[in-house]
C-alpha cells in the first residue's frame, strides 16, 4: 500500500492542456522517459503522444518541458487511422525489424481517424531512439474486426443496449517481455471476456507477439504467436479482482516469475462536465504461468484514491519499468498516474489530469496483502496560529510545532507541501521553519536593513520549493522558479496573501482592497469589489486551478472563475475572519476566526478540527 503521493512536475503548460495514460521507460537508476497522452493545441481535444524526460537529482525527479514526438496526421497522410487521435502510449524495447529495417523500439497506441470515440483502433510505431523519430505502420495493429468479430453493431463495435450509445471499445495498449524477449501484449477488447462476436462487451485481452519481421505494408498475421492454449487471443482472468480491468498496466518481475497489473477501479464518474474517470488506482499480482494459461487469480497489493493523494479521482496509470519492460526492483513498485477532480463549472473536467507519482512494496506470495479502501471522502485540516501552533483534524498529519519559546517574529503562514507530507511555517520576518518531508532552501536574510511584513509563504507543485511574500508586494523564491520582476504595490493596498496554484509554477498576490495579481501560468479571473468599510482576509483556488475565492475579514466572499458559493454570501462571525480552504474534492470550504473558530459549508464538515484552550490569533489554514 503506498504511503504517499506528489505530482511529477511534469508541466503541459498555461492554458487548457490535460495529461494522463503514462508510459516509463527507466533507462537507469538516474534517468527515465515518461511518454503520455497530451492535446495540442491550447483547448482542443486532440490526442498527441508527448514526451517529458527526467533525471534524479538529489534524490528528487526532474522532469525536461514536454515534447511531441508522434501525433496524428495531416496533409497528403490525413485520411490513415491516425488521422485525428493518438493517445494511450506504451513504449517497449527489443530487437525488431519493419519493413526490412532494425529498430530498439516499438511504440503501440490507440488511434482514431475521426472524433466518434467508436472508431478506435491499435497502432504500432518504431524508433532507433527513445525520442524518436517514429515511424509508423500504416497498417493498424489490432483493429476493431480482428477482435470482436464482424457483427451487426456500427463498427463491429459494443453499443449499450439502454442508451445506444457506442463503447470506447478497443485500445489501451500495455506490453511487457518474458523470457527470451517474448513480448505480451495487453488491451481493452473482446475475445469472449465477457462478450463473444455474436454479443461482445468490453474486456481485458492478451496476445503474445513477435515483431521481427513487420511487412512495410497490410497486416502482419506473423506477429501474433499462440499462447499455450494454443489460440492467437483470449481473455485475461478477472478471478480475485472483482471487476475487468479497465486502463491496465503491466509489468514483469523475473525474480518472482509473475505479472504485476496496475489499472482503474470504482464508479466512473458521471456528474455534469467532470472527467470521465475513477476514483482509485489498484494494483494486484498473479504468476506468468497462470497469466498465460487464462487460470489461477489475482493477488491484491493495495488500492490508493483521494485520502492518499488528495484528487477527488485517481487513473489512468502506468508502472516505472526498464527498457524491456521489468519492474526496476522486486521489492517496490513505482506508478505514475493521473489525478483529476470534479468539475464545477461549464469547463470539461479534463482540463485539469495532471501525472503524479506513488511508490509502494511489493509483499511476496506468503504475505497477507493490505487492501485498504480507496476512500471517496477523507478530508484533513491543518490550523496554525501567530505562535507557531499547529492543530490537525480529520486525515491531516501534525508533524510539530514552532517550539516555545520559537521566533520572536509571529507565524505569518503556513503551506503543505506537494504530498501533503509535510509543511512550512514562516513569520513575518521572513524566517521558515520545516515539518515532515518540508526541505528548507533559505529564508528571508535578516540584519540587512528594514524588511517589510511577510504575509505569507505558498509551495510550487512542480519544483518542491516556495515563494515567500511581503505586504509591499515582493516576493522572494527559494527553489522555485523566477516568474517576472520583483513586484511592488507602493502606493497602493497592501499585499494580504499569497496562494500557489495547484500545478505548479504560478501563484496569486491578493490585496486588501481585493486586487489579484496572476503571475506565471495563473490565470485572473478577476477581482473583488468588496463593500466599503471591509479588507479582505484572504484567498484559496479550487481544486483545478481554474478559479477562486476571495473573503473579507467581515465575512463577505465573492467566487471567480469556476469557484461555487456554498454557502452565505455574507457570513455574520463573532470574530473576525483568518482564513478560507477548499476541500480537496472542490464540493465545499473551512472559514476559519482569529479566534479559532472553523465553519464548514458545502461537503466541508464542521468538527473536523477544534483548537484548544487558549487558541488565538490564528492565521492560516490548509485542506489535506
Amino acid at each position: 500500500m503506498p504511503t504517499h503521493t506528489a505530482f511529477t512536475g511534469i508541466d503541459p503548460g498555461a492554458g487548457l492542456f490535460y495529461s494522463y495514460a503514462p508510459s516509463t521507460v527507466q533507462t537507469s537508476s538516474n534517468s527515465r522517459y515518461v511518454f503520455y497522452c497530451g492535446n495540442s493545441p491550447n483547448g482542443v481535444v486532440r490526442d498527441h503522444i508527448m514526451l517529458s524526460v527526467g533525471h534524479l537529482v538529489n534524490g528528487r525527479w526532474q522532469y525536461g518541458r514536454p515534447t511531441i514526438v508522434f501525433g496524428p496526421k495531416d496533409g497528403p497522410a490525413r485520411n490513415n487511422f491516425f488521422a485525428f487521435h493518438t493517445c494511450e502510449p506504451e513504449v517497449i524495447g527489443g530487437q525488431f525489424h519493419f519493413g526490412g529495417t532494425p529498430y530498439r523500439w516499438a511504440l503501440f497506441f490507440t488511434a482514431e481517424s475521426k472524433a466518434s470515440n467508436s472508431t478506435n483502433v491499435i497502432g504500432v510505431a518504431f524508433a532507433n531512439s527513445l525520442a524518436g523519430p517514429y515511424h509508423p505502420d500504416l497498417t493498424p495493429f489490432v483493429q476493431t474486426s480482428d477482435d470482436f468479430g464482424k457483427n451487426a453493431y456500427p463498427n463491429n463495435c459494443p453499443v449499450n443496449r439502454s442508451t445506444g450509445q457506442t463503447l470506447y471499445c478497443l485500445g489501451e495498449p500495455a506490453a511487457t517481455t518474458i523470457a527470451g524477449g517474448r513480448i505480451l501484449l495487453t488491451y481493452m477488447g473482446n475475445s469472449g471476456s465477457p462478450g463473444n462476436d455474436s454479443n461482445p462487451a468490453e474486456g481485458l485481452v492478451l496476445r503474445e507477439l513477435n515483431l521481427s519481421n513487420v511487412p512495410k505494408t497490410g497486416p502482419c498475421t506473423a506477429c501474433f504467436v499462440a499462447l499455450p492454449s494454443g489460440a492467437k487471443v483470449e481473455a485475461v482472468t478477472q478471478a480475485g479482482l472483482g471487476t475487468w480491468p479497465h486502463d491496465a498496466s503491466i509489468a514483469y518481475d523475473p525474480a518472482g516469475r509473475r505479472v504485476v497489473l496496475s489499472f482503474d477501479n470504482g464508479p466512473y464518474d458521471t456528474t455534469l462536465n467532470g472527467p470521465p474517470v475513477t476514483p482509485a488506482v489498484t494494483e494486484a499480482t498473479i504468476s506468468i504461468d497462470n497469466l498465460l494459461r487464462g487460470t489461477g487469480s489475482w493477488r491484491l497489493q493495495g488500492s490508493f484514491g483521494e485520502c492518499l493523494s488528495g484528487n477527488t479521482y485517481n487513473h489512468n496509470s502506468g508502472i516505472v519499468r526498464t527498457s524491456n519492460g521489468d519492474l526496476p526492483s522486486s521489492r517496490q513498485l513505482e506508478v505514475i498516474y493521473a489525478v483529476a477532480n470534479n468539475n464545477l463549472g461549464a469547463t470539461w473536467g479534463v482540463w485539469d489530469y495532471r501525472l503524479w507519482d506513488v511508490s509502494a512494496p511489493l509483499t511476496d506470495a506468503s504475505a497477507a496483502p493490505t487492501v485498504p479502501a480507496a476512500s471517496a471522502s477523507c478530508p484533513g485540516l491543518d490550523l496554525v496560529d501567530a505562535a507557531g501552533r499547529v492543530t490537525t483534524g480529520g486525515s491531516a498529519l501534525n508533524f510539530g510545532s514552532v517550539p516555545s519559546p520559537g521566533p520572536t517574529a509571529p507565524t505569518a503562514g503556513l503551506a503543505l507541501t506537494p504530498d501533503r507530507q509535510g509543511y512550512y511555517l514562516v513569520t513575518t520576518n521572513g524566517q521558515i521553519t520545516t515539518f515532515g518531508d518540508a526541505v528548507g532552501r533559505g529564508s528571508i536574510p535578516t540584519g540587512s536593513g528594514a524588511v517589510a511584513d511577510v504575509v505569507g509563504v505558498a509551495v510550487d507543485a512542480s519544483t518542491g520549493g516556495y515563494w515567500i511574500a511581503r505586504a509591499d508586494g515582493t516576493v522572494s523564491g527559494f527553489g522555485a522558479p523566477s516568474l517576472g520582476p520583483v513586484t511592488s504595490t507602493s502606493g497602493s493596498a497592501p499585499v494580504v496573501g499569497i496562494k500557489a496554484i495547484p500545478n505548479g509554477e504560478g501563484y496569486y498576490l491578493i490585496n486588501s482592497s481585493g486586487g489579484v495579481s496572476a503571475f506565471g501560468h495563473a490565470t485572473s479571473f478577476g477581482n473583488f469589489a468588496i463593500p466599503p468599510g471591509q479588507s479582505v482576509a484572504a484567498m484559496a483556488t479550487t481544486p483545478d486551478g481554474l478559479g477562486y475565492y476571495l473573503i473579507t475579514k467581515q465575512g463577505t466572499i465573492a467566487t471567480f472563475g469556476n469557484a461555487r458559493l456554498f454557502g452565505p454570501a455574507v457570513m455574520h462571525a463573532r470574530a473576525p475572519i483568518a482564513a478560507l480552504a477548499v476541500a480537496v474534492d472542490g464540493f465545499g470550504y473551512w472559514v476559519v476566526t482569529s479566534t479559532g473558530a472553523v465553519t464548514g459549508y458545502g461537503d466541508a464538515a464542521s468538527g473536523l478540527v477544534t483548537v484548544g484552550p487558549g487558541g488565538k490569533s490564528m492565521v492560516d489554514i490548509a485542506a489535506s
